[in-house]
């Protein structure tokens, strides 16, 4: 148990010892001023005891004696108010966190498979900042679920045929003169993305194009070897594009699902569904099912040319994913205005013995406004590209770093950008909770003060600066190592303990702002300790001591927190 666990435990022994039933304790962290770690509110027995809330409170801090970590407790209104034993958790902390390094803060294992299916980008267009969002919520999620005892499968699938495919094909057989990115200059994905705007402007000057586009997805239906060949040409230039943004971020998949492998799929659990009588057979032929009691409308699922609906493609992949994986949870990261389709989805799902609705999740995100009110759209060309995104990113943190150190190389300086770059997009993308709009400007992103990920990263930077500088040795035979003279380092340590009870409430929420928020919150202590206290300059031996204790565990605390983002951390900056 880590020391948090043993800390709650023995403050609910005691109140259970107290005649307090289990279901009725709950235990809180008090506000800073209070001067307690833990906190009891009384209210829940005011009721049944017919007493007064501070006088139930007053009655049981009485009632305490010293215990193995917690040595006071105290009455605050009505609450009881629980304080650790400072010396002792201090020792405890530091000594896990030297031992379990990388692993602090990791939950024991637990045999249940998780599947996170994320991304799932078109094929006809460069990856935006939506499809970042996307990854940076799916990827950090993954890392938090493993981390909290989970096994995890990353799951991308490519929609890589349809309508729209069909459109940045037309249109580069039309106006593509056959050349290839190199030729134009341009990132394979890119140009695929290109050719999609090209169609869109094209189209309000030519409607029949809308024909010609048809008439293209029912000859690559039919296999018709020259669609079919371009199809394959211009999925090459995407794939080869899109993988170098991919790697770039450092995103790749366990299992990819091509949406050309499967759309033909899914009849079969229709059909089961018909015998079974859960949907029906409409009077041309069509075969729907009614959902109304659950106010989820009718659905279409079989059209009455017998073709399946998309509805019935996603049905299929729950259950391959299921079977290929051995899931024993699908979740879905897909932005929020998909709501409808996800319903519907688990519904049906439920409905034909796929999966139990408590076993699917649709991480719902919202979407991402830029703060210049630009509006962001694919179709038109106005979205903004990921890889380019971070470019513009990269040369902002650029200027910074000159103007705080121009001796750096070239190359070093760089690195460092590009580390930055990342950081501050993905920050801001997983700090706030996913069911907010995020309002995005990329100078702000990219400071150095505020609640960015250039702040996290020169925070990280400076205690790695301070204890490379000092290079004490470890002297755990000081009696005074341990000793805190202030409230902000209490606060620090106290936070650091409590990095596993975040990492279960950011699983368990499906929330990696939960772990942002954390990371802010410690970033801002230690940063408040160094306006009020020193370290290098400090005069007082033991002082130094404890203080140097102290940042390595918030350096290491740190550096599991930016895993769990996704960031790679700077050692300078």
């Amino acid at each position: 148990m880590y020391l948090i666990e043993e800390i709650k435990k023995e403050a609910a022994d005691f109140l259970l010892n107290q005649g307090i039933d289990k279901e009725n304790i709950s235990l809180e962290i008090p506000p800073a001023d209070v001067g307690g770690d833990l906190a009891f509110p009384c209210f829940s027995l005011a009721k049944k005891r017919k007493q007064n809330p501070r006088e139930i409170a007053t009655d049981l801090a009485e009632k305490f004696s010293s215990g193995d970590w917690l040595e006071k407790v105290f009455a605050v209104g009505p609450y009881v108010n629980f304080g650790v034993n400072r010396q002792k958790s201090y020792q405890m902390i530091s000594n896990n966190v030297s031992s379990m390094a990388d692993m602090y803060g990791h939950l024991s294992e637990r045999r249940y498979r998780i599947g996170v299916e994320y991304l799932s980008p078109n094929t006809n267009k460069p990856l935006t900042i939506g499809h970042a969002r996307n990854g940076s919520i799916g990827r950090s999620l993954i890392e938090i679920l493993k981390f909290a005892g989970f096994e995890v499968a990353s799951i991308i699938l490519y929609n890589d045929r349809g309508i729209h495919i069909c459109k940045s094909m037309l249109a580069y057989q039309k106006w593509g003169e056959g050349k290839t990115p190199e030729q134009l200059g341009l990132k394979p994905d890119h140009m695929i993305g290109k050719y999609y705007v090209m169609y869109n402007e094209k189209l309000e000057q030519d409607s029949d194009l809308e024909s010609e586009v048809s008439e293209m997805l029912k000859k690559w239906e039919n296999g018709d070897q020259e669609v079919r060949d371009l199809w394959k040409k211009m999925n090459e230039w995407f794939f080869l594009g899109v993988s170098e943004t991919l790697q770039r971020v450092g995103i790749s998949f366990d299992k990819t699902y091509l949406e050309s492998d499967i759309y033909r799929y899914g009849r079969e659990i229709i059909e089961h569904a018909l015998d079974e009588k859960k949907v029906y057979r409409l009077d041309d032929g069509a075969v729907e099912v009614d959902l109304t009691d659950v106010d989820l409308d009718k659905k279409i699922l079989l059209r009455k040319d017998g073709t399946t609906v998309y509805m019935v493609q996603d049905l299929y992949l729950a259950k391959k994913k299921i079977d290929d994986l051995q899931l024993d949870k699908s979740i879905y990261v897909v932005g929020n205005e998909q709501k409808y389709h996800f319903d519907v989805l688990f519904e049906l799902l439920d409905r034909f013995k796929i999966a139990d609705k408590s076993k699917t999740y649709h991480l719902a995100y919202a979407m991402v406004n830029l703060a210049s009110g630009k509006k962001m759209s694919s179709r038109i060309g106005t979205g903004e590209k990921w890889d380019l995104l971070l470019d513009e990113l990269s040369s902002l943190a650029k200027k910074e770093i000159s103007n705080r150190d121009n001796m750096l190389s070239e190359e070093e300086t760089n690195r460092r950008a590009e580390i930055i770059a990342q950081a501050a997009l993905k920050y801001v993308l997983l700090n706030q909770d996913v069911n907010k709009t995020i309002c995005f400007n990329k100078e702000e992103v990219v400071r150095f003060d505020g609640e960015t990920g250039p702040y996290l990263l020169y925070t990280y930077a400076r205690i790695n600066s301070i204890l490379n500088k000092l290079s004490l040795k470890e002297m755990n035979d000081v009696n005074d190592f341990w000793e805190v003279d202030n409230e902000i380092m209490h606060s620090i340590w106290w936070h650091c303990c409590r990095l596993p009870e975040f990492v279960e409430r950011s699983a368990k929420e499906y929330n990696p702002a939960v772990i942002a928020h954390y990371l802010f919150a410690l970033s801002q202590m230690v940063n408040n300790f160094y306006h009020q206290y020193h370290v290098i300059n400090e005069s007082v031996e033991y002082k130094i001591q404890s203080r140097v204790a102290m940042l390595k565990v918030v350096r290491q605390v740190m550096r599991n927190c930016f895993c769990l983002l996704g960031i790679v951390e700077l050692e300078k900056m």
